[in-house]
C-alpha cells in the first residue's frame, strides 16, 4: 500500500497492491485501483479482468418484474365486412430479468409471459411463456456479452400454436451516459398440427440506442430491428389443385 501511495502512476506498483488487497477479500479496496490503471492505461488486460472479477462478485442479486394489465373494447375483431361482431379483451404481460452470481459469473434468466383475452372471439385467445438463462460476459472494462439458451411455447384459439428453443447473444456497452445494446436471436420454432406453417428456423437483430442530454433531462431512444423467417407451410387438400397455392405465411 505504501510503495502505491507513493507511486500513483506507477502501474506494478498499484497491480501489485490490487492483487495484495484482492488476495486478502478487500475488493473494495482492490476495485478503485483497478480503475485508477484503466485511467492511467485504457487497455490493460490485467485491471479489466479485475475489474470483472470484482464486479461479478460484489455485485447484488437483481430481481426486476414488470406487469402490465390492461382492457380493451374492439368493434370489429374478426376484421369482416359485414356481421361485425364486437367485444371487450384483457390483456396482460410480465418481463422479469433476474442475476445472480454463481461461482465469481453472472448468470442471468429472462421470463416472458403474455396473453390476450377476448370476450366473444374465444378462437383469438393467444397466450405465450419463454425463459432464456445463461452467463453474462464481461468484455472490457465497461461492456457484457449475455449468452442465453432457452425456448418458449404459444397457444392460440385453445391449442398449441407453435414451440421454439431459441438462443441470443445480447451485447452491452455504457456510452453517451447510458447502456447501448445489440441483440441477436436466432430459434427454431415447430407449429402445431392445426396450422398451415410446419416447422423452420426465423432470426432477428435489435438494436437499442440511447441518447442523453442531462442538463435537459431528456433523452432519444432508437431501436431499429431486421427480423428473417424461413418457416415453410402447406394446406390440407393441396393436392387436389392442379396449382396449388403456396401457402407460406411464416417465410418473410
Amino acid at each position: 500500500y505504501a510503495a502505491a501511495l507513493a507511486a500513483p502512476t506507477d502501474i506494478q506498483a498499484q497491480l501489485r497492491y490490487a492483487r495484495a488487497a484482492e488476495a486478502s477479500g478487500k475488493l473494495e479496496a482492490a476495485f478503485p485501483v483497478y480503475e485508477r490503471v484503466l485511467v492511467l492505461q485504457p487497455t490493460n488486460a490485467e485491471a479489466q479482468a479485475g475489474l470483472r472479477r470484482i464486479r461479478a462478485e460484489i455485485q447484488p442479486s437483481r430481481s426486476d418484474t414488470l406487469v402490465e394489465l390492461g382492457a380493451a373494447f374492439e368493434s370489429n375483431p374478426l376484421r369482416v365486412p359485414t356481421g361485425e361482431n364486437s367485444e371487450f379483451q384483457l390483456y396482460g404481460n410480465v418481463d422479469g430479468t433476474y442475476e445472480e452470481s454463481v461461482a465469481a459469473t453472472r448468470m442471468r434468466t429472462l421470463v416472458r409471459l403474455a396473453g390476450i383475452w377476448h370476450d366473444e372471439q374465444s378462437g383469438l385467445n393467444y397466450g405465450y411463456a419463454g425463459l432464456l438463462t445463461g452467463p453474462v460476459i464481461g468484455i472490457g472494462a465497461a461492456s457484457d456479452l449475455h449468452v442465453a439458451l432457452g425456448g418458449g411455447i404459444s397457444a392460440f384459439g385453445g391449442r398449441l400454436f407453435y414451440t421454439e428453443g431459441e438462443g441470443q447473444l445480447t451485447y452491452e456497452t455504457a456510452r453517451a451516459g447510458a447502456t447501448q445494446s445489440l441483440r441477436l436471436r436466432g430459434a427454431f420454432r415447430q407449429y402445431g398440427a392445426n396450422w398451415v406453417s410446419t416447422s423452420g428456423f426465423w432470426a432477428d437483430l435489435t438494436g437499442k440506442f440511447i441518447w442523453t442530454t442531462p442538463q435537459a433531462g431528456a433523452a432519444l431512444t432508437v431501436t431499429p430491428w431486421l427480423r428473417w423467417s424461413g418457416v415453410p407451410g402447406t394446406f390440407a387438400g393441396a393436392d387436389q389443385f392442379n396449382d396449388p397455392i403456396d401457402v407460406t405465411p411464416g417465410r418473410y
